[in-house]
C-alpha cells in the first residue's frame, strides 16, 4: 500500500510538471520527467519505458547535457535492466524509435504513459 501511494504521488507530480513544460521546454526539467517516468513504468510498460529513456538520451546529446557521474551509472544500470527484460530486438526498436522523438514529442509520450493525454 505504501509503494502504491508513493507511485501515485510520483505520477501526480510528474504529470503536473509535464503539463507546465509545454509552455517552456526546459531541457533539464524535461530530461528529469522523461527519465523519471521511464523508471516509474519499467515494470508495467518496459517497451514504452525504453522508448522514453532513449528519447532522454537523444535529448541529452542534442542539448549537450550529459548526465552527472552518479546519474550515468544509474541510467546505465537501468538501461541494462530494460535491455534484458525486452530482449535485443525489442529493445533496439524502442531505442531507435525513442531516439527519433523531439523533446516536445517525448514529453507528450511521457504524459500519455502517465495517463494524461495532453
Amino acid at each position: 500500500k505504501a509503494n502504491s501511494n508513493a507511485a501515485d504521488n510520483c505520477t501526480a507530480l510528474l504529470t503536473e510538471t509535464a503539463q507546465w513544460l509545454h509552455d517552456m521546454l526546459d531541457p533539464a526539467l524535461v530530461l528529469t520527467v522523461l527519465e523519471s517516468t521511464s523508471r516509474l513504468y519499467e515494470d508495467s510498460a518496459p517497451d514504452r519505458s525504453a522508448r522514453l529513456l532513449a528519447a532522454a538520451h537523444a535529448q541529452r546529446a542534442a542539448n549537450q547535457t550529459p548526465p552527472l557521474p552518479y546519474e550515468r551509472r544509474a541510467l546505465e544500470t537501468f538501461e541494462v535492466r530494460l535491455a534484458v527484460r525486452l530482449g535485443d530486438d525489442t529493445f533496439a526498436a524502442a531505442r531507435n524509435a525513442g531516439g527519433e522523438l523531439s523533446m516536445a514529442a517525448a514529453l507528450v509520450e511521457a504524459e500519455a504513459l502517465l495517463g494524461n493525454e495532453p
